[in-house]
C-alpha cells in the first residue's frame, strides 16, 4: 500500500535526477547542455562534478531512510549530517528560486541548464523536508512535545562552545546583511536564527522546543554548507572561485560547524536521559537514538 510518506520519500527521489543524470553525462565526457567544453579540462571542474554528483546520490539514500522502516534502525549520526547539510544547501534555493534571473545564465552553460537545475533542487529541498518531518516525528518524538526548559542543562564545555558558535553566527549575519542584497539578506537572517536558537535552547528559555531546533537547524545548515562550499573554491582556486576573500567564508564554516556539533550533543543527550524520555520511558528504541 502506498503511503503519504511513501510518496513523498520518492517524490524526493525523482527530484534528484535530472542533476544526477546531467552529472553523469559530464562525467562520462559528454558535454550536453555546456557552451564551453574546454573547461571541463580543468581537474577542478571534474572533481567537483564528481563531489556534488556523490552529494545527490546520498541524497538518494537519505529519502529512502525517510521512506522505509529500515531507515529507523540507521545509527542517528548517519541520517542527520546529510539531511542536515542537505537542509543547508536546499532551503536558501527554494526561497531565492522564485527571484532568481534566468535571463542572464552563465557563460559557460546553455539557457535550460540553470532552471532545470535550481527547480530540481528546491523540489528536492522541499520534499525531503517533508520527508524529514515525518521521519523525525516517529523517531524522535520529544522534539515535538517538550519544552526548552524541560532539555537537560548544558554542561560547561558545552555551554561554551554553543556561545562561541552564536557568537560566531552573529558577526557572520551582520556582515551578510550588511552587503544589501535580498540573497545577502537572506543568508544573514540564517545565520541570526542559528545564533538566537543557539542561545534559546543552551540557556533553557521557555518555549515550544522544535521552535528553536528548526531554526537552528535550516540556519546554522545554511551557514555551514554554504561557507564550507566558498571556502573549498576559494581556498582550491576552482573556476566558480570569484575572487573574495576567504576569511568570512572560514568565519561561516566555523560557526555552522560549532553550532550543528553543540546541537547534535544536546538532541543526543536529551533522547538518552531523564527528562527528556520520562514520558516516554515504555516506548522501544531503535539503534543510534529513538
Amino acid at each position: 500500500m502506498i503511503t503519504v510518506r511513501h510518496a513523498i520519500g520518492w517524490a524526493a527521489v525523482l527530484g534528484t535526477l535530472p542533476y544526477l543524470l546531467l552529472k553523469a553525462i559530464w562525467l562520462s565526457g559528454g558535454t550536453i547542455g555546456v557552451t564551453d567544453p574546454a573547461l571541463f579540462d580543468d581537474t577542478s571542474v571534474l572533481v567537483l562534478n564528481a563531489v556534488t554528483a556523490a552529494m545527490d546520490a546520498v541524497a538518494i539514500l537519505v529519502a529512502l531512510a525517510f521512506t522505509y522502516s529500515w531507515g529507523l534502525r540507521v545509527p542517528g549520526f548517519f541520517v542527520l549530517v546529510p539531511i542536515w547539510i542537505g537542509t543547508g544547501f536546499l532551503a536558501p534555493i527554494a526561497i531565492l528560486l522564485p527571484s532568481m534571473d534566468f535571463g542572464d545564465p552563465q557563460p559557460f552553460l546553455a539557457p535550460w541548464v540553470q532552471p532545470l537545475v535550481y527547480g530540481g533542487f528546491a523540489w528536492q529541498g522541499v520534499m525531503l523536508a517533508i520527508a524529514f518531518v515525518f521521519y523525525a516525528s516517529h523517531r524522535w518524538p520529544f522534539v515535538f512535545r517538550l519544552d526548552t526548559a524541560d532539555v537537560p542543562a548544558a554542561g560547561p564545555v558545552r555551554a561554551v562552545a554553543a556561545h562561541v558558535g552564536a557568537l560566531l553566527a552573529a558577526a557572520s549575519g551582520v556582515r551578510f546583511i550588511a552587503q544589501g542584497t535580498f540573497q545577502d539578506i537572506l543568508f544573514g537572517a540564517f545565520a541570526l536564527g542559528a545564533a538566537a536558537g543557539t542561545v534559546v535552547m543552551t540557556n533553557r528559555i521557555r518555549g515550544r522546543f522544535w521552535v528553536p531546533v528548526v531554526v537552528t537547524w535550516v540556519g546554522a545548515g545554511a551557514m555551514f554548507s554554504w561557507s564550507a562550499w566558498a571556502t573549498v573554491n576559494s581556498l582550491g582556486d576552482t573556476f566558480l572561485d570569484g575572487g573574495a576573500p576567504a576569511w568570512p567564508a572560514l568565519l561561516g564554516t566555523a560557526g555552522g560547524l560549532t553550532i550543528g556539533l553543540t546541537s547534535l550533543v544536546l538532541l543526543s543527550g536529551c533522547g538518552d536521559r531523564r527528562p527528556c524520555t520520562a514520558e516516554f520511558a515504555g516506548h522501544p528504541r531503535t539503534r543510534g537514538g529513538r
